[in-house]
């Protein structure tokens, strides 16, 4: 009975080793048996260890520390929690020991300091109060400070831009970006554990996902994320992932509904600290042209319903480090589409007026070219007509010179200054010269 006492106090489940020897006289029957049965009746003021030990982070300076355990009998049982830093942290803090009776007990810690590793222990005692019989560990970070998240840049009714905060250590692996669709303008106070899986054809309102995860070496001051780029980002490569080995979806949002996103900071697979929500944004309306506003004046909707206005970014906000830059505003790029559309559009239209003015002049040169190919061949007939005509001219201009040089001839003949005794006929002589001239005249009138 020492054996099993001394083995099995205060376990649910006990083994131990047994020596013939300590049941058995070595003159006993019984030795040939192989079967040892062992009957033993537990204390009532000795229960069960916990359960489940889990620790919530609540805010920047507080954690939930919150454990189960099965209390069969119903005693109130003694616990004690305390809690240090996990780096360089040599001063432990403990609550003062107190008893609970129910079988879920939850407490606060507060007064922590934000994005800081902390060690949890939580020690139950036996009965009396004063001897440690189970203790459970666990580590959580407080979460970081808040706005980190901050509204920049490109605004449109399926998309916007965050500033990332800036990573608190160097041990900082990656971030993952989670979204929630929410019906009204009512800030998330809830973080999700981490239990977060991709955005799915099942994701319903008020529910985050995953909607990227990046790598922290690509993370700095100006890191700008678009929300919504309708983008496939894959797991970093520094993470071992065996629950999940799906991508996430940063799918595009819907016009005119609010949205809430929080950044979460994993130093390792299940360690991480997140930033505090951020304010409410609702996105633009869905507009008639394919354009984005920028975020000059940005309307973010408060958890008390008001409209608080942020200024926009400078140049130095609208940087990218290279791991966002796959996260460019998804309306830059639908921005961008529509202008090489329309661009490519224009190219094709000019193209087709080119070829069609081509055809048309080609027509026109064909058509002139036959029209004057007919105008020639008339030109080349009248001008044999011509040629006859001059021909037949020719000859009776010759056959008329040569009857006026015969008329000519007879009035050269006439002008022969007469003899000594032809004086008198002078008047006669003049008169038919007058005579002459009259008939060349004549002969010119006729058309020569």
């Amino acid at each position: 009975m020492s054996v099993v006492q001394n083995e099995c106090d205060g376990r649910t489940n006990c083994f131990f080793n047994v020596n013939d020897g300590v049941f058995l006289p070595s003159n006993s029957s019984c030795l040939k048996n192989t079967i040892l049965l062992v009957r033993y009746r537990c204390k009532s003021n000795i229960p069960a260890a916990p359960n489940i030990l889990y620790i919530k982070v609540r805010s920047q300076h507080e954690l939930l520390v919150v454990w189960s355990f099965n209390n069969n009998n119903g005693d109130r049982t003694k616990f004690q929690i305390c809690w240090n830093k996990t780096a360089g942290g040599t001063d432990r803090d403990c609550h003062q020991g107190f008893y609970f009776k129910p079988t879920v007990i939850s407490t606060t810690i507060p007064g922590l300091q934000s994005a800081t590793k902390y060690t949890i222990t939580v020690v139950r005692y036996t009965s009396d109060g004063a001897t440690p019989s189970r203790k459970g560990q666990k580590v959580a970070i407080t979460r970081s400070a808040p706005l980190q998240l901050q509204v920049r840049g490109i605004r449109s009714a399926t998309s916007f831009q965050v500033k990332l905060g800036a990573l608190q250590s160097a041990d900082d692996m990656y971030v993952q970006i989670i979204v929630s669709k929410l019906r009204n303008n009512t800030k998330p106070t809830e973080h999700p554990g981490n239990d977060l899986i991709p955005y799915n054809e099942n994701t319903v309102d008020n529910q985050p996902y995953i909607a990227a995860q990046i790598d922290g070496t690509n993370i700095n001051q100006n890191s700008v994320f678009t929300v919504g780029d309708d983008k496939e980002y894959a797991p970093s490569g520094t993470r071992k992932r065996k629950r999940r080995s799906t991508n996430y979806q940063n799918v595009q949002l819907e016009p005119e509904t609010y949205y809430s996103v929080f950044q979460r900071t994993f130093k390792s697979a299940d360690l991480y600290y997140d930033s505090d929500w951020m304010d409410v944004i609702k996105t633009d309306e869905l507009p008639t042209k394919a354009s984005s506003t920028p975020l000059t004046n940005v309307s973010v909707v408060t958890t008390e319903g008001t409209a608080i206005t942020q200024p926009g970014g400078g140049p130095d906000d609208e940087k990218q480090s290279g791991g966002c830059s796959e996260g460019r505003s998804a309306g830059t790029e639908d921005g961008e589409k529509y202008l090489v559309g329309i661009i490519v559009l224009i190219i094709l239209v000019i193209i087709l007026l080119v070829a069609l003015a081509y055809f048309i002049y080609q027509i026109r040169r064909l058509k002139s070219s036959k029209a004057n190919l007919e105008n020639k061949c008339k030109d080349r007939n009248n001008s044999k007509e011509i040629d006859e005509n001059l021909d037949n001219d020719d000859a009776n201009y010759d056959h008329a010179n040569y009857e006026e040089v015969e008329n000519e001839e007879s009035t050269y003949t006439a002008l022969k200054r007469p003899g000594p005794g032809e004086e008198e006929n002078d008047v006669h002589l003049y008169a038919h010269l007058n005579e002459v001239h009259k008939d060349y005249v004549n002969q010119a009138e006729t058309g020569f």
